[in-house]
């Protein structure tokens, strides 16, 4: 009989969350080398989410000054420069943020 071994796939996963006229992107993958591309409403985003490196974001993104709405969200992931592979393409509800309340109480 002979004694097998066992290597744990890595596991890439993205998402993204709406918040008070922003989306939140991030990609958590196990893989050394990556890259992550974001469009949100059909336009490629002007950023990289990935490890490290020069032009690169991080993991992880704050999109600000959108407009209040559903947004559809797609991220392309490229491993090991390899081809991207559309991780996330889902609808993402962005609402209106709070305006700071004014005024002053008088006594």
């Amino acid at each position: 009989m002979l004694a097998g071994t066992s290597t744990a796939a890595a596991e890439t996963t993205a998402n993204a969350i709406g918040g008070a006229e922003q989306i939140t992107v991030s990609v958590n993958s196990d893989e050394k080398y990556w890259v992550g591309m974001v469009q949100v409403d059909d336009q490629l985003q002007d950023f990289v989410l990935g490890p490290g490196g020069e032009g690169i974001v991080g993991p992880s993104y704050v999109i600000k000054n959108v407009r209040p709405g559903s947004h559809r969200v797609v991220i392309t992931v490229g491993i090991n420069g390899g081809f991207g592979n559309t991780m996330l393409d889902r609808n993402v509800e962005v609402s209106k943020a709070e305006a700071p309340p004014t005024g002053s109480a008088g006594l």
